[in-house]
């Protein structure tokens, strides 16, 4: 059988075309370069939108924190009819020495926080740790509210925050603390005023905790949706010679007599270089916890004048933290 020119030319159209296919079939180093960068354009334009859900999820988790801290708080407030103690003066296990700084706010709360078995195993009059003498030499002697105080306790984490869930650091510096010391996120607000370094030599600070403070509902005058509890504390450094402490926190008490390691203060501003700050890891201030139970996010721009010493010249950060100034708040 013959083809005749047209079926000819068919055919070889056919074979032409197939041969296209066939050779169209992969990438080329340009177009495989192309996809790899838009890939890469369009990871860059997701990633800080996934960072931003992730920060979003950990900042709901912190708020959820102090939220249940706050169902804490009143559980003990129904109780007991104050609310807890700033911390407890224990009794000084040297006759000779002043009574030693005990347990905090926190320790008081744990069996309305669902740690009863862990508070069980506290000596509230026994001091944190046993300490024989001043000698800074002398290494600090573990008793069993010591081993309490190395209990990591997750709802005194934030998520946020990038600081060790221990302090392992400290007792190289200073042997006369607990070593492994579990930290906090967060702290009591002591008041307007700033915290005394020295446990032993504060007295009120305008606020709901102080040493062996016992605030009753109706001692907070200004009212309980203006009054803040407790707000949080980024872990930012520790003690060592020739070097401030800035920023460490410990759920069951301070491991050196320093009132700020457990107490937080307005008398500085939120995020500043001080001890006794509020401060955070999320962007632009820090979750607070109201005498009412209410969580609120606070901006480190908030009016504040941390040297007022009347009523008239306070900021809103201080009267928020003075239980009773009588001052009136508007909106912030």
């Amino acid at each position: 059988m013959s083809f005749d020119s047209d079926q000819l030319i068919y055919q070889q159209d056919f074979e032409e075309k197939f041969k296209i296919k066939i050779t169209k079939k992969g990438f080329t180093l340009i177009e495989l370069l192309v996809v790899i960068a838009i890939i890469a354009i369009l990871i860059a334009l997701l990633l800080p939108a996934v960072q931003q859900a992730r920060e979003a999820a950990r900042r709901t988790q912190c708020r959820n924190n102090l939220r249940q801290m706050g169902i804490a708080f009143h559980s003990y407030l129904d109780s007991h009819r104050t609310f807890p103690p700033g911390w407890v003066e224990a009794s000084g296990n040297i006759p000779t020495r002043p009574p030693e700084n005990g347990f905090s706010w926190a320790a008081l709360i744990l069996p309305q926080l669902d740690q009863g078995n862990l508070y069980s195993q506290i000596r509230f009059t026994a001091p944190l740790f046993l300490e024989p003498d001043r000698n800074p030499s002398t290494t600090a002697i573990e008793n069993n509210e010591t081993l309490v105080a190395t209990q990591i306790i997750p709802i005194f984490r934030c998520p946020s925050d990038a600081g060790p869930a221990r302090q392992d650091n400290l007792g190289s510096l200073d042997p006369v603390t607990i070593q492994n010391q579990a930290t906090t996120s967060y702290v009591a607000c002591f008041g307007d005023k700033v915290v005394a370094d020295n446990a032993s030599d504060a007295g009120p600070g305008g606020g709901v905790f102080s040493r062996n403070s016992a605030v009753r509902i109706r001692d907070i005058t200004d009212g309980t949706s203006v009054s803040l509890l407790a707000g949080e504390r980024r872990w930012a450094g520790f003690y060592s010679p020739g070097i401030p402490k800035f920023g460490d926190a410990y759920w069951a008490g301070t491991p050196d007599n320093w009132l700020m390691d457990i107490l937080g203060t307005a008398g500085v501003n939120i995020n500043s270089i001080h001890s006794a700050k509020f401060s955070s890891e999320h962007d632009g201030g820090a979750h607070f916890l109201f005498a009412d139970g209410h969580v609120r996010f606070l901006s480190e721009n908030v009016e504040s004048n941390p040297g007022a010493t009347s009523g008239s010249g306070m900021g809103v950060f201080q009267k928020l933290a003075n239980i009773k100034d009588g001052q009136t708040i508007g909106d912030f």
